[in-house]
């Protein structure tokens, strides 16, 4: 027991000071954390309204594997940001546990997405409306193709902490553009250029933190903003000849309307 001016001060509760510690790691390394924050802000701004004001009108679409792709990716959400927890505290040995069924994890939402991909898209044909199947199924099959290449390389390079970390940044903040097109910006900030800097924040400020601390740019960041200038270019290929040759030969493999 500590006596301060001859008053005898009562040891701190036990735990306190692990609590301490590991408030001072978060403080330490906070940037992977606050970026999984960002990254959940944005999933929220796209998604929530829509969903609350769907279950307020009784509109809630029946289909149950929509319900379970957002179950699903509200998990891998919850996931990244305790896999940025633990290696913010240097709890590795849990990360690296996590790691494991987080790969397993991403390709079982690969498969949840193309199938609520493909079935949104036969719904519209079934409809008669082959123009808004092409419409409603270009960013999440983009982003279908693109997922496996990025989401493999951070899993690649998971035995090199320093890409690995970076090329995840640029998985969850590619994921999150089906989001970000459902945002109702204000008119004077509808913009390609806002758009991109608040769909790409994520990263940015992985770059910017790396500039700040190291005077440096990491090159996964670099390739990693450059995929995701790629795909935001994904509007253009409504019209082109490869998505109505692509979504022509789909349509022809739909299955019998029941």
């Amino acid at each position: 027991m500590v006596r301060v001016g001859g008053e005898a001060l009562k040891p701190l509760p036990r735990g306190t000071h692990r609590l301490r510690d590991k408030l001072h790691r978060l403080r330490r390394r906070p940037v992977y954390v606050a970026v999984s924050v960002m990254v959940t802000l944005i999933a929220a701004a796209g998604f929530l309204p829509g969903m609350v004001k769907k279950a307020l009108d009784g509109t809630i679409p029946p289909n149950a594997i929509i319900h379970v792709h957002v179950v699903v990716y509200g998990v891998w959400l919850a996931l990244f940001f305790v896999q940025t927890v633990n290696a913010a505290l240097g709890r590795m040995r849990q990360h690296r546990k996590i790691g494991k069924w987080l790969i397993a994890y991403g390709v079982l939402m690969w498969v949840i997405g193309e199938w609520v991909t493909l079935s949104r898209f036969y719904r519209e044909i079934h409809w008669g409306h082959p123009g808004m199947a092409r419409d409603v199924s270009l960013a999440p099959f983009v982003d279908m193709v693109a997922f496996p290449f990025v989401f493999g390389a951070a899993i690649y390079y998971r035995r090199k902490p320093e890409v690995h970390k970076r090329m995840m940044v640029v998985t969850a903040t590619m994921l999150v553009y089906a989001a970000m097109i459902r945002i109702q910006f204000p008119s004077f900030l509808k913009s390609y250029a806002v758009f991109m800097v608040i769909w790409t924040a994520p990263v940015l400020v992985g770059i910017a933190h790396d500039w700040y601390t190291r005077r440096l740019i990491h090159r996964a960041y670099v390739i990693g903003l450059l995929v995701l200038v790629v795909l935001s270019q994904r509007p253009k290929l409504l019209e082109g000849k490869l998505w109505m040759r692509t979504t022509g030969e789909l349509a022809s493999l739909s299955p019998p309307k029941g």
